[in-house]
């Protein structure tokens, strides 16, 4: 570990027995190590450390003739760049592990060139995120064909399901927009391959009947504000696309308060549960992870919202944190 004065100062000093000491503002506090204040050296070369109890002196290698920070800094970031350009051609399954940065704030377009090649009709893309930053989501053609997105009003739910209207659109998937409420959703309704939009509180039967017919292939329906839409007209259609639309290649994904949707014993909206999978935005309690089939931890509950954020449960029952395009 490395750090500043109050490393050394802290428990976890105590715990460490082999410490170096480099250059400190003040000569007493190389006493936190174990050296005699009086005894050091008044000028310290850049890249000389003392060992603790000891006081051995240590040199450190520069990377480059400027010894400050910011010099030795944009060397490494140079040599990193050599390295990477040297090492092009080794495949991914021969190169180091990656640990990216986690972006606040990403575009859809630069999100959708992290896609991987296998990306297939009716996989949704919720954001980014991983390790090594991927485009990640939903592949809605196996299991159950359904995904949930559950949390509080003004959380961001609707911008994830316009992430995910977007990226069908972008594979050629055809989609039916179910919006009883304002929402970005609505956005999208003079875009091809939109085949039906439904802006009221009320969805017949017959009119989502209608509007999957549509469907020649793959389709996918996308609901806002889905409980609103709890007992509606069409609940016995949705119902038989959540059962039936693996067969062919027809999904649905819906978006709605965490304390609504999916509640009580039966409907459309507890049948979708079934398929174990979604996201949460800022969840307010353990339960509400029963919603997407994972065991919520403690630590993630009634934490402050973080705009552009949310929990992705893609059906392995791992909860991964991602960032959802803005725009």
């Amino acid at each position: 570990m490395t750090g500043d004065r109050s490393l050394l100062a802290g428990r976890i000093a105590a715990l460490c027995e082999d410490k170096v000491a480099f250059k400190l503002a003040e000569k007493e506090d190389y006493a936190l190590i174990g050296l005699r204040p009086r005894e050091m050296p008044d000028e310290i070369p850049p890249g000389r450390a003392f060992r603790a109890g000891s006081g051995a002196e240590l040199q450190v290698a520069l990377l480059a003739p400027d010894a400050s920070g910011q010099g030795q800094a944009a060397a490494l970031h140079s040599i990193a760049a050599q390295c990477r350009s040297r090492d092009a051609a080794v495949p991914a399954a021969r190169r180091p592990f990656r640990v990216d940065l986690l972006p606040s704030r990403i575009t859809f377009a630069d999100a959708w060139q992290l896609r991987t090649a296998s990306a297939g009709p009716l996989w949704g893309m919720v954001g980014v995120g991983g390790d090594t930053l991927t485009a990640l989501g939903p592949d809605l053609a196996s299991g159950v064909p359904c995904f949930i997105v559950a949390g509080p009003a003004k959380s961001g739910r609707s911008t994830i399901l316009l992430s995910m209207a977007r990226s069908f659109l972008a594979a050629g998937t055809p989609l039916v927009l179910a919006a009883p409420r304002p929402s970005p959703l609505r956005l999208l309704a003079s875009s091809p391959g939109l085949v039906g939009l439904f802006d009221t509180p009320e969805l017949g039967d017959a009119d989502l009947a209608g509007a999957l017919a549509s469907f020649s292939g793959p389709g996918v329906v996308l609901i806002d504000d889905a409980e609103m839409l709890h007992d509606c007209g069409a609940a016995s259609e949705l119902s038989r696309l959540i059962a039936f639309g693996a067969d062919s290649g027809r999904a649905l994904v819906f978006a709605g308060d965490a304390e609504s949707v999916g509640v009580g014993f039966s409907g459309w909206q507890v049948e979708a549960r079934r398929a174990r999978r979604g996201c949460l935005t800022a969840p307010t309690a353990v339960p509400e992870g029963e919603l997407i089939g994972v065991r919520l931890p403690r630590d993630v509950v009634s934490q402050p919202a973080s705009p552009g954020r949310c929990l992705l449960n893609t059906g392995d029952g791992s909860l991964i944190t991602v960032t959802v395009p803005a725009e």
